[in-house]
């Protein structure tokens, strides 16, 4: 697949398809950890979605007391619901917003600078499976990030 480099401001590199600089991490993510970010979105909602199933189940298992009465009884319940729906909500809606960017073959940095507005993605297949296959199981290649160590410089 074709690729370009953007200039990550934050982190003062230039980042092989530059997505995004993540402030949760304090790292860039581009076309080498993309797929771990993704999966980290999709693994979160996933899990935000079960925790609240769970305290709903909970909740309702109450033996048809009313609500007051569960409300003090499994109020743990309540708060764990609570978080799990809001962050499942947040980290969901950013998940489907990286479906959709995945699926166009698109970045971020892309969307947010309307750099393909007036026509296709130049990178886009036309094929959902296929762009998506190009931007999460694509071969990486090696870094072309030197260390010192093997550049040979001595960083005692």
């Amino acid at each position: 697949t074709q690729s370009t480099w953007a200039h990550c401001k934050d982190c003062d590199c230039c980042v092989e398809r530059y997505d995004h600089h993540c402030p949760a991490t304090g790292t860039c993510i581009g076309r080498r950890n993309y797929p771990y970010f993704f999966g980290f979105l999709l693994g979160t909602t996933v899990l935000c979605v079960y925790a609240a199933a769970l305290c709903i189940v909970q909740i309702a298992g109450n033996g048809g007391d009313p609500i007051e009465n569960a409300a003090k009884t499994h109020y743990m319940s309540f708060l764990v619901l609570a978080v799990a729906a809001g962050a499942g909500c947040s980290v969901g809606g950013l998940g489907g917003m990286h479906v959709h960017l995945t699926a166009s073959e698109l970045t971020t940095h892309e969307d947010l600078k309307h750099t393909f507005r007036s026509s296709p993605s130049p990178y886009s297949t036309g094929s959902v499976p296929q762009n998506c296959a190009n931007v999460l199981w694509a071969r990486k290649g090696p870094s072309t990030i030197r260390s010192a160590y093997l550049d040979g410089v001595d960083t005692v």
